[in-house]
């Protein structure tokens, strides 16, 4: 009696019980925000940490396969976008008296729909200078997609897509008037 067949069926065992990873895709810089910031006439700015609410939002997965951020963390990921940002609006200086820090608080994705899928992220921004906190707020940035039965083609579509969702969460900030006030040249 032959092992080989012995030795393919614990191969495939070990391989169905460990699941799929995905690495999301690094962030792409979103330029229309960029020039958005760039006419803003802001101050230069550091960003501190953008922390996470709990365990739970950096837990994601795409039907049992776990995503897993470029960065480490969703946090991180989201902290990546924020420098590349303002990297490119020419607007980080590490030795600023404005600070940008944040809590990443809610971190959902659903490629498990076989019509339409989403990327929902809630996150908190507060701007502080010299000690005083001169804007905080909470938004959200929901990005959705056609999705599909066919795990081939419903899971890749959810993992490009979440990018877009971050996309879509710095832009509440950045459109929020009072988020730029607290930003602005003294």
């Amino acid at each position: 009696m032959s092992k080989m067949p012995h030795l393919a069926a614990i191969l495939l065992v070990a391989v169905l019980a460990t699941g799929c990873t995905i690495a999301g895709p690094r962030y792409t810089t979103n330029y229309a925000a960029v020039e958005t910031l760039k006419g803003a006439n802001l101050a230069p700015v550091k960003v501190g940490a953008i922390k996470p609410s709990d365990k739970k939002v950096e837990s994601l997965s795409i039907r049992g396969s776990t995503y897993k951020s470029p960065y480490g963390s969703f946090a991180e990921y989201m902290r990546a976008a924020l420098l590349d940002e303002l990297d490119h609006a020419n607007l980080l200086d590490d030795k600023s008296g404005t600070e940008i820090e944040g809590t990443l608080v809610r971190n959902e994705l659903n490629g498990a729909g076989v019509s339409t899928g989403f990327a929902e992220i809630e996150a908190r921004l507060a701007v502080r200078r010299e000690g005083n906190v001169l804007y905080e707020r909470t938004k959200v940035g929901r990005e959705e997609w056609p999705s599909s039965f066919v795990g081939g083609i419903a899971i890749p579509r959810a993992a490009q897509n979440y990018p877009l969702a971050i996309k879509k969460v710095l832009n509440e900030f950045y459109s929020d008037p009072e988020f730029i006030a607290a930003l602005k040249k003294k």
